[in-house]
Formats: structure tokens, sequence, C-alpha cells
């Protein structure tokens, strides 16, 4: 299916699963309740019952047009709730996470950000020592590359490039490590 039918078809099944829901305009009386990117669906309610007769008629809806919600890869997460709801598609029960990843940005059932900021920590460390500038040197420029001379350090103090990625994802160790090479070659301001 091309991409552009297959959003038309997402679309539709999304309008025909909500359309007795307050949907629409947002103002003071409607409220969110989806949120849709690609083949990426997030239904949201208030109510447990809600929940359940929104997978049921998202299921038979994309069951019309040939559409499977595959139950292995949907999860359930609750907020301020005594006990986890148990929602239920084509008789399995969908599991319950504690969070979950949604365009890049981890949402947690507690509100926290702390999930979302160390996933984005570990991104930011794999690329920066990762990185690798594009094309030649120009004429001038000292050979000696800024990765060159970590390296030359990192075998100084005998440590590889690999066990320096593992600690630069916990923060204190990270610390340790930059003032330890530090000790040896810069001042402190």
């Amino acid at each position: 299916m091309s991409a552009l039918l297959f959003i038309i078809a997402v679309d539709w099944v999304m309008r025909s699963t909500l359309s007795d829901e307050n949907t629409g305009k947002w103002t003071l009386f409607n409220k969110l309740e989806d949120l849709d990117y690609a083949d990426d669906l997030a239904l949201l309610s208030h109510l447990e019952t809600q929940m359940q007769r929104k997978t049921s008629n998202l299921q038979t809806n994309a069951s019309k047009i040939g559409l499977n919600i595959n139950i292995k890869k949907t999860e359930v997460m609750s907020l301020n709730t005594k006990s986890p709801p148990k929602i239920q598609l084509n008789g399995g029960d969908i599991k319950n996470t504690d969070y979950f990843t949604y365009l890049g940005s981890v949402v947690t059932s507690d509100g926290g950000a702390d999930k979302d900021i160390i996933s984005r920590l570990d991104d930011i460390t794999r690329v920066a020592l990762r990185w690798t500038p594009e094309g030649k040197r120009r004429k001038g420029r000292p050979k000696t590359t800024w990765r060159r001379t970590v390296e030359k350090e990192l075998k100084e103090i005998n440590l590889t490039w690999g066990e320096v990625e593992k600690i630069a994802k916990n923060r204190e160790e990270w610390k340790s490590l930059v003032l330890a090479l530090c000790a040896s070659g810069c001042s402190k301001d």
C-alpha cells in the first residue's frame, strides 16, 4: 500500500473509531481523544470502559479494511490509578507498561521526565563520541584532531573508546574521568 493510501486508510479508521466521541476543535468542553503519527496511534481516555470501547472500535474498523492490531506491539499505560486497567483485544489482555516512546519522547506513568532526559543524553553521548568531521582537512589546519588527542590521552590511562562510551552514560563516572584527564593538563577556572 502506498504511503498516501495508508495515511488515508488510518485516518478513516480513526475517524470511524472516534465518531461517537467528543472530537473536533479543542474548546473548554472538548478533549483530546487520540494522538496519531503514521502507524503509531495513542488512544486517550479518562475511564477504563471508554478505553475498552475505543480499543474494540479500533479493531473492528481496522479489520473492515484489512488492517490488524498486533497485540504484541500494543501496550496500555495508566496515570493516577490504584490498579492497572485490564484492556482486552481479540480475547487477550493487552500488556500494561509504565512508559513508552512516542515520536522520540519517553512518556512515563508518573509524569516525570527522567527517562526522556536519560534517553536524550544517551543519544547525545553516542553522537558526540562518534562524530568525525566530513571532508578533508584545510591547508594550514593541524593534523591532530580532537579525537586523536582524546585517544592518546585514553591510551595513557589504559582505557579504550568503548569503555569511555559506557562511562559517559553515567554522569558521576564521566565527571571523575574528565577530572582525571584534566588533572595532568588542564587548569580549573
